[in-house]
């Protein structure tokens, strides 16, 4: 169930400080995202500061490149940024460090997709911006939660964004015709280019298909940022019956911030609880 890690200390996922003040700088012209802020239109779940009292440990998989670092270090959280991409991890690494997550406070693990990773150093597990979605295209949402209950502690929280009908994500343009092209973001990257990325969906029943393609000045296809695709599975109010199912008590699911909503559950602390 649980796949192959790479634990190292913060310190250890550091390039030079050159090269990292680089790949922050490029981070944020291509995302739109300041280095330590959490993400534009992503605001922390409501339920996460309620969640627990610190000095509690919270675990985020995946990380990317960070996104509620502002709220673990005011609340004085334990973090642990779990992803499969080291460059990612680097980032999501340097981003926490600027939000004022001391060194100390702070541990990096890296991953190999698509296993779900031991996460029992954690109280809290957070599965941010529709992660979820993306996890459940390639495999059964029950599946994917079962996996998760197996790899969390007893009696640890989840709290997971994720996506449902009727709300289907901030790319998501009802004004727009399906597999149309828009422009999505503009900035210029480190070597002076000004580059322009372009998003277009498809949606099929539950599954949703995001493509985004860059180009740069009159159009051309960027050579430096290849086309990214995206695969989500949408879920309905029956995410809480699969989330029980697999194993979870205390299920809710609620709306939250913008587009997203917002499923909270806990690993029963008694094994007797637990359905195996």
């Amino acid at each position: 169930m649980n796949g192959p890690r790479s634990r190292t200390r913060p310190e250890a996922t550091q390039p030079g400080e050159t090269q990292l003040r680089d790949q922050l700088a490029n981070y944020t012209a291509r995302t739109g995202i300041p280095p330590a802020a959490d993400i534009t239109g992503t605001a922390a779940p409501a339920s996460l500061l309620n969640a627990l009292t610190p000095p509690a440990a919270v675990t985020e998989f995946p990380a990317r490149g960070g996104h509620f670092l502002y709220a673990y270090a005011q609340a004085g959280f334990q973090v642990i940024l779990v992803d499969e991409d080291p460059e990612l991890l680097r980032i999501a690494v340097a981003r926490a460090r600027q939000a004022g997550i001391s060194a100390a406070r702070l541990d990096a693990v890296r991953v190999a997709a698509p296993a779900v990773p031991d996460l029992r150093a954690a109280d809290l597990v957070v599965v941010p911006s529709g992660e979820l979605n993306r996890m459940a295209a390639a495999r059964p949402v029950y599946e994917v939660l079962r996996a998760l209950r197996h790899a969390m502690s007893p009696g640890a929280r989840l709290i997971a964004q994720v996506l449902c009908h009727g709300n289907p994500g901030p790319w998501h343009d009802p004004t727009r015709s399906p597999m149309a092209w828009c422009q999505d973001h503009a900035f210029t990257d480190l070597s002076g280019e000004r580059v322009v990325r372009w998003r277009r969906y498809d949606q099929r029943g539950d599954l949703v298909w995001v493509d985004y393609r860059y180009t740069s000045a009159g159009g051309r296809k960027s050579e430096t940022y290849p086309m990214a695709h995206l695969k989500l599975r949408l879920f309905t109010d029956l995410l809480r019956a699969e989330t029980r199912l697999a194993g979870f008590t205390d299920v809710t699911l609620a709306a939250g911030h913008g587009t997203y909503s917002e499923l909270a559950a806990t690993v029963p602390a008694n094994r007797s609880q637990d359905p195996g």
